[in-house]
């Protein structure tokens, strides 16, 4: 194995740009284009200026809450100053919290809580009245409960009497517990929630799942050079098989593509701020493997690097499309649930260890090593 690992060695020293170029290429990238995503995204959202009127804890949980929303960037300015700004197209428009909404609210009152202003280049001015509204609503259905929960008390005499804090932070509890309507996106066992109210159409590792494929498979061209017919009459000499030698370098190869994949873990978890633990790095190592043995496969299969390329290249590129690493395929699931054993990405996605793939390879490998060749004088 040591004589191994030193040809392998001076091999790498021979092609390093290349070597070096397709390990860090699924990190380099992923984390490119995760950047520049949340860049765009971040100034995709709808610029809006809030005025406050009046300083109190109504008026200001209702700017927190519109502050929340993830497609709304919120700016506290003055009225004369928001009014400016909209004139500038600088804001969409502008919604002011008017003095005395909180006593407005307390008295069950609904007129002129709130004033908003738009232009002719306001593009989405009545979506996000609605959404401002509702907040609205929400306050003073709140209000109403107060109110009906202790009429509802003197009337049946109950011994129990609510605060007003104890029912807004009841039907708060509520509205958690019981969403009407709630829309998450799932993307390698994680939903949107489980990172507040920011979600991204694109995963991290979803991406990076896609550019390791296609990086795997094209570092395994090795396997093709390696087996000229110029160079498989020196095995005959030597006192390792051609076999034992191209399986020996792919559990080099692999621990080697892991050792980056530990790399891309971390470095992910700086620049995108991905969490890690120790269920994802096991699933990645799983992957690892399928991937690669899935590369190796392929490389057996042909002789000729440009077909092998070619290949390479389609492949990812149905995968890319066809698992719903990048496109939601869920109707397509529901209506041919047989697809997902199709796809090869299923088991990472889910954040499942062994698939039905791994065990095909894992078996189609054996197969290989353990079948005789015949040899010709």
């Amino acid at each position: 194995m040591k004589s191994i690992i030193l040809t392998r060695l001076i091999h790498w020293k021979k092609q390093w740009f290349h070597l070096l170029f397709w390990l860090l290429f699924p990190i380099v990238a992923t984390t490119a284009i995760m950047l520049i995503t949340n860049a765009i995204q971040d100034e995709t959202k709808v610029p809006v200026g809030i005025v406050l009127e009046e300083d109190t804890p109504l008026a200001e949980e209702l700017y927190e809450s519109i502050q929340s929303n993830p497609l709304v960037r919120v700016y506290n300015v003055d009225e004369r100053d928001g009014i400016d700004q909209l004139n500038k197209r600088e804001l969409d428009s502008v919604f002011i919290i008017k003095k005395g909404y909180e006593d407005k609210i307390n008295r069950g009152s609904r007129n002129r809580l709130i004033t908003g202003y738009q232009s002719d280049f306001s593009f989405a001015y009545m979506p996000v009245k609605e959404v401002v509204l509702s907040y609205v609503q929400q306050d003073a259905a709140r209000t109403k409960a107060i109110f009906v929960i202790n009429q509802l008390s003197e009337q049946f005499a109950k011994q129990k009497q609510w605060t007003q804090d104890e029912i807004l932070e009841t039907s708060k509890q509520i509205q958690v517990d019981q969403q009407l309507l709630q829309t998450s996106f799932s993307f390698f066992n994680k939903s949107a929630e489980d990172k507040g109210n920011d979600f991204t159409l694109l995963h991290t590792w979803n991406i990076w799942a896609l550019f390791a494929l296609l990086a795997t498979l094209l570092l395994f061209d090795w396997s093709i050079k390696e087996r000229k017919p110029s160079i498989k009459p020196r095995f005959v000499f030597m006192r390792v098989s051609l076999k034992n030698y191209l399986l020996k370098n792919l559990f080099i190869y692999i621990g080697l593509l892991f050792l980056f994949d530990i790399i891309a873990i971390f470095s992910f978890s700086y620049f995108l701020d991905e969490e890690i633990t120790l269920s994802m790095i096991g699933v990645i190592f799983s992957y690892r493997i399928l991937i690669s043995f899935g590369a190796f496969l392929l490389s057996l299969t042909t002789n000729n690097q440009f077909l092998f390329y070619s290949v390479s290249f389609l492949m990812t590129l149905i995968i890319a499309v066809g698992s719903g690493a990048l496109i939601p395929i869920d109707g397509l699931l529901k209506r041919f649930p047989w697809i997902k054993w199709l796809n090869p990405l299923d088991a990472f996605l889910s954040m499942e260890y062994v698939n039905i793939w791994l065990l095909g390879c894992i078996i189609l490998i054996m197969i290989w090593y353990m079948r005789k060749e015949k040899h010709h004088a």
